[in-house]
């Protein structure tokens, strides 16, 4: 979008300049470059200071676009500015929805995959460079950028009304740290446990921890896999 918007204000300047260079040749008046280029940038703000007579095509065409594109870019800009803030505000709307910490390979498959299943998916991304974000909103996924083992980042995805939460990043002890976090937050009153599936790529450390007290009891369920294993 931004090739394009840029694009679009190369064009609108050749085709504003152009119509002022014909202008002041019908007039027979000099015009220097840079004032014909200022009387272009003005029109975005619907200010037309030059000449009322000879307005030719290229003129006419550039009053009314310039402050369309101005107002695409204004837009397009907001839309980059405020993304996270719309992303937050989608995120506590969302309820009985799937809660997917990372997106690595692993956790952008497991977001493609429930979105396919037609389930409600609501992302946690550390890392606000990861090419998984790209990849969640454009299957229209709400993507919040925060340390998923922050408890105000988890109430961010309403975590409180989340049918299941799948720590999926990278880090064994991250995604350990996650379920942890899961379980210091108050109980939700009125709903089924909270089911939890947290990633181990160490196979033996999830054996282990299957048959700790971390997995057990409400109201979390904790559920250790790896996916070598599966």
């Amino acid at each position: 979008r931004w090739w394009l918007l840029a694009a679009a204000w190369l064009a609108l300047l050749v085709l504003g300049i152009w119509g002022f260079v014909r202008q002041a040749d019908h007039l027979g008046i000099d015009v220097p470059f840079l004032d014909q280029l200022y009387f272009t940038l003005q029109l975005a703000a619907l200010s037309y200071d030059g000449p009322d007579e000879a307005i030719n095509w290229q003129l006419q065409i550039a009053r009314f676009a310039a402050p369309l594109l101005a107002a695409g870019t204004l837009l397009q800009s907001a839309s980059v500015v405020f993304r996270e803030q719309f992303a937050r505000w989608r995120a506590g709307r969302a309820r009985d929805h799937t809660i997917v910490c990372g997106l690595d390979g692993v956790g952008s498959r497991l977001v493609d995959a429930l979105v396919a299943d037609g389930r409600r998916v609501v992302a946690i991304e550390t890392d606000p460079s990861s090419a998984g974000i790209a990849s969640a909103r454009a299957a229209g996924v709400p993507v919040v950028v925060g340390d998923p083992t922050d408890t105000s980042v988890l109430r961010d995805a309403r975590v409180d009304r989340a049918t299941r939460v799948v720590a999926a990043t990278p880090a064994d002890g991250v995604n350990v740290a996650i379920a942890s976090a899961l379980r210091s937050m108050p109980q939700r009153s009125g709903r089924s446990p909270l089911r939890c599936s947290v990633r181990l790529t160490d196979g033996d450390l999830a054996h282990l921890l299957r048959s700790t007290e971390l997995s057990g009891g409400d109201p979390i369920r904790v559920e250790f896999f790896n996916v070598h294993e599966r």
